[in-house]
């Protein structure tokens, strides 16, 4: 009997310890943030030794590997976590793969057979005042040197890192708990105005002559190595060239989600988009629109997804765009769909004809394009690119299979745009990325830029850029 305690003694150990052990393990292969060790996971073995309930027990510890996911999932794609648990609401949008639920069932087999363990670590009555004082001390040890390292979360210290770079110990359950406090926070906060100007209000602001669009591509990356961004960036300015385009390359910092990226080129500010819910507040910043409109231009704007994700069919309309087209105004066309990623949608390269065909010539418009396809995860295997015969990233780079099948996708947008663009509708475009592609393979990662994302200007010999930054 006392070796079955022992025995189930150390199997509790093991389940306290098992998510810290299978993160720790997969952060060696991805490219995530995580502490070493998770405080919360040892609440389980306190809730044991009360005798709470098996079912109460398991669901708490069901609860503590949510948020682990959550925690992960809301800094690999680059949002602050109280947005991204609000955000959840929009997962009626995402089509999961059978990759993806194939996991899901894996993980749901994994819980419910550490809840059979659980009750039966209960009826055995393995807890006593020995394992609780060994785990207080592992905590109060663990505590201890993540205070020292200057890491820690929960104490301030203002100590630099002497044994980790990272944070050695963190306690999810208080991060979950202080982002839930601004879940519910009002969205009509101030909203920041960034120092400096933003790239689309350089070039754009000061420009009244001729019609122009702005197209923000989602997770176009700013490639870290020189040499292969100088090549990449002139494979592509070749085959704008060859149609009697001219191209100017550049850099802008990006900081959160897409809809950080459009707040900061459409508005030159940080914040929350849902401030330009409330029509109260659409005058309150002097959008990139609102400049174009006093030039005397007309805005359209288009989004190759549905209009309800993020609710751009509401603040878009606020910020001074006079049409909006999405995803739903165009399924009736009999178009094709794009399935590349988990956001069902028109190929951006559909939705850029549709809205240049909406340019009348002789009016004068400014356009604002926003793509999707080339979303993480990538799911799709497009054609090369024409480009490869100056960049070949199937045989040149070293990244996955996911990571050069976006790149492709997003340099056939390009070079679709360069072969179609009707100098007779537009004179000059601003193609800018929202931010970073979210890989957490580590090589996908360490491809591209955490800070920076690239910009290409397209115009006309005869036309004026107006660089402020120049």
């Amino acid at each position: 009997m006392k070796n079955d305690k022992i025995f189930w003694s150390i199997i509790l150990f093991l389940i306290v310890l098992l998510p810290n052990i299978i993160f720790y393990i997969l952060k060696q292969y991805f490219a995530y943030e995580r502490p070493l060790i998770i405080y919360d996971y040892f609440f389980i073995i306190i809730l044991i030794g009360l005798r709470a309930p098996s079912i109460i027990t398991w669901f708490i510890y069901l609860i503590l590997i949510s948020f682990e996911l959550i925690l992960i999932t809301s800094k690999v794609y680059f949002f602050k976590l109280d947005i991204f648990i609000r955000n959840l609401t929009y997962i009626k949008y995402y089509n999961f793969s059978y990759h993806q639920i194939a996991v899901s069932f894996c993980l749901i087999f994994s819980i419910t057979f550490i809840f059979f363990i659980l009750k039966k670590i209960k009826n055995m009555n393995v807890i006593n005042l020995k394992i609780i004082k060994i785990s207080a001390l592992f905590l109060v040890l663990t505590f201890f040197f993540d205070v020292l390292n200057g890491s820690s979360d929960i104490v301030n210290v203002s100590f630099f890192r002497k044994f980790s770079r990272n944070n050695i110990a963190s306690l999810n359950s208080r991060t979950v708990y202080l982002s839930l406090s601004n879940l519910y926070a009002k969205a009509n906060k101030p909203i920041i105005n960034q120092k400096g100007q933003s790239i689309t209000y350089d070039y754009f602001s000061n420009d009244s002559t001729n019609n122009q669009m702005l197209i923000m591509i989602e997770s176009f990356g700013q490639i870290q190595d020189s040499i292969k961004r100088g090549r990449y960036q002139q494979s592509i300015s070749s085959i704008f060239k060859q149609n009697n385009w001219n191209t100017l390359w550049g850099e802008s910092y990006f900081n959160g989600s897409t809809t950080n990226g459009e707040l900061r080129e459409l508005l030159n500010c940080n914040g929350d988009y849902r401030f330009f819910n409330s029509i109260n507040n659409q005058n309150k910043i002097n959008s990139i629109f609102d400049i174009k409109k006093n030039q005397g231009y007309q805005i359209k704007a288009i989004h190759s997804f549905k209009g309800g994700m993020f609710e751009r069919n509401l603040w878009w309309k606020n910020i001074g765009i006079d049409s909006a087209f999405f995803l739903e105004d165009f399924i009736k066309n009999n178009l094709y769909l794009n399935y590349e990623n988990s956001f069902t949608s028109l190929f951006d390269e559909e939705a850029f004809d549709a809205i240049q065909n909406k340019i009348k010539i002789g009016d004068k418009q400014f356009t604002y394009f926003l793509t999707v396809n080339s979303h993480l995860p990538f799911l799709g295997n497009p054609k090369i690119p024409i480009i490869s015969k100056l960049f070949n990233i199937d045989s040149e780079i070293n990244i996955s299979e996911e990571a050069k099948n976006q790149n492709k996708r997003i340099s056939n947008l390009l070079e679709h745009i360069a072969k179609n663009l009707n100098g007779h509708k537009i004179d000059k475009i601003l193609i800018i990325g929202d931010h970073a592609p979210p890989f957490i393979d580590k090589s996908d990662k360490a491809f591209y830029s955490n800070k920076l994302v690239p910009y290409l200007l397209v115009y006309k010999k005869e036309t004026p850029i107006y660089p402020t930054r120049l």
